[in-house]
């Protein structure tokens, strides 16, 4: 993500100036200092884009709760581990295809338009989720979901392109705000509807997000630099965006220099030359590697799998809660948690950096599994009918009421601190890290790569359990938080306050 400078109108305290342009875009200070209030266009637009990655978080939660309803024994529909694993697992995979055919797509149809094109794979999903009569049926719902959530990471391009740099990052981080949004609608519905309920209403959702979305505008930067629409068109485009006269004159003239830019660079990066002279240098490697790593270890912390069996995962650990309180409500404590996180990680990555986030979110994590898997340890919770139906265990609760809820705080901490840090951060090193000429395709090909280390993870989750235990899955997750601390320590280095340009140096 671009890093900008900072400049205060002492006279005027509700404006706010312009170090850079937007996303390839050349560095330019317009003499205009717009005020806030000239900026509610671009967050309206921003948030209305950013209003379908809410389905991304819906699809993470929406197993949690699906896949405990399939295990009951008075269920119409159920499904055995393996089957009950895939299905938590394939959103996964339609996530990966998603994101791989999303660069392609808003290049030739548009950023606004790949963003209503999410949608349609979306609807169609949670239509044959609310219908399924067979385990089938809902594998292919899953694997739509998916899909549609990967083509939802177009949000972001189009936020970045429409954004002022000064409001972008910010923008930007509410990605994440919005993912965990869906993450705690989902959590919040589960109190008063069955699954098949809940999919109706995200399918309502899917087509509310269709629709607004023709009340905002193309990004004016993909109307001029891959259409080369000067009309009508692209003359909306920004004068919807930018109210102030004087701002859409400089906006509109400094839309026509990028777009002779983006093309020169299109018109020379062609070729396997261009390739290989892009790829294999230390300013390509090098972050590569480091991302790879970090994605490694942010999938083996365990992050996504409690999102993923979240209601098993607080069984497991907690039993039978009692006095009114189940695992049901613990669930919207996680969701809210997950939200509220996600919105002081926004703040809070712009302000303390990178790496001290990073590492804080790392050992909190550590400290927490560790202290669940001490506990399993010494007195484990033997969960009855295992996890996910499992045919190899038959156990009944016999923790203590004290360890049980000591477990259960625990969970929530750790889910507290990886929303910090560790689920977030990694997505956003991926604009930063790595070098301008290849941030295309290496940008898909990382998002692949993270998302088919999330499917292993998330697949095999409930046969390793089996084999190590609730206690041996939290030492785990303990060791590999650990190592991620000390991996982003020695490795990663601070991108806070760098230019794109400092940063590539960096690493040559």
């Amino acid at each position: 993500m671009p890093v900008e400078t900072e400049k205060v109108d002492d006279e005027n305290p509700d404006s706010f100036n312009i170090s850079e342009e937007i996303i390839h875009r050349p560095d330019v200070v317009p003499q205009v200092k717009p005020r806030w209030k000239d900026a509610v266009p671009q967050v309206l637009a921003s948030c209305v884009a950013h209003s379908i990655v809410i389905q991304a978080g819906v699809s993470m939660a929406y197993s949690a709760v699906l896949l405990p309803q399939l295990t009951e024994p008075d269920s119409i529909l159920t499904a055995t581990k393996d089957q009950s694993s895939w299905i938590a697992s394939l959103v996964t995979i339609g996530t990966l295809i998603g994101s791989l055919v999303t660069g392609p797509l808003m290049d030739r149809l548009g950023r606004k338009t790949t963003c209503q094109l999410s949608c349609v794979p979306l609807v169609v999903a949670w239509i044959l989720v609310c219908l399924a009569q067979s385990v089938g049926m809902l594998y292919i719902g899953r694997l739509l979901a998916g899909v549609g959530g990967g083509l939802s990471t177009v949000a972001l391009v189009y936020v970045s392109e429409v954004a002022n740099p000064k409001i972008r990052p910010m923008l930007l981080c509410l990605n994440s705000v919005f993912v965990s949004f869906g993450i705690l609608l989902t959590c919040v519905l589960a109190q008063w509807f069955s699954w098949r309920g809940m999919a109706v209403w995200f399918m309502v959702l899917a087509a509310f997000s269709f629709m607004i979305l023709w009340l905002v505008p193309e990004s004016p930067h993909w109307l001029a630099s891959y259409r080369g629409k000067k009309g009508h068109s692209l003359e909306a485009a920004v004068r919807w965006l930018n109210r102030h006269p004087q701002r859409y004159q400089e906006e509109m003239n400094t839309l026509m220099e990028a777009a002779q830019q983006t093309r020169n660079r299109r018109n020379e990066g062609r070729g396997l030359k261009f390739l290989s002279n892009s790829i294999f240098v230390p300013s390509t490697l090098k972050p590569v590697v480091i991302l790879l790593f970090i994605f490694l270890f942010q999938q083996l912390s365990g992050g996504y799998v409690v999102i993923f069996y979240a209601v098993n995962v607080f069984k497991v650990v907690g039993g039978n809660f009692g006095s009114g309180f189940d695992e049901y409500d613990t669930l919207v404590f996680l969701g809210l948690i997950r939200f509220v996180m996600s919105i002081i990680a926004a703040v809070a990555s712009h302000r303390f950096g990178r790496r001290p986030l990073s590492m804080l979110s790392g050992l909190g994590m550590c400290i927490t599994t560790l202290i669940v898997g001490i506990y399993l340890h010494i007195e484990p919770v033997e969960y009855t009918g295992g996890f996910l139906n499992s045919e190899n265990r038959t156990e009944t609760v016999v923790t203590t009421e004290g360890e049980h809820w000591t477990c259960v705080v625990c969970v929530l901490l750790y889910v507290c601190f990886c929303s910090l840090g560790v689920l977030v951060i990694p997505w956003t090193l991926i604009g930063e890290l790595l070098p301008i000429k290849i941030r295309g395709i290496g940008g898909g090909f990382m998002v692949g790569i993270a998302y088919i280390l999330m499917f292993g993870v998330v697949k095999s989750f409930p046969f390793v359990l089996d084999v190590t235990g609730a206690g041996g899955i939290f030492f785990f997750f303990s060791v590999m938080s650990l190592a991620g601390v000390a991996f982003v320590y020695i490795f990663l280095p601070e991108t806070l306050g760098k230019t794109l340009q400092e940063i590539e140096s960096y690493f040559k």
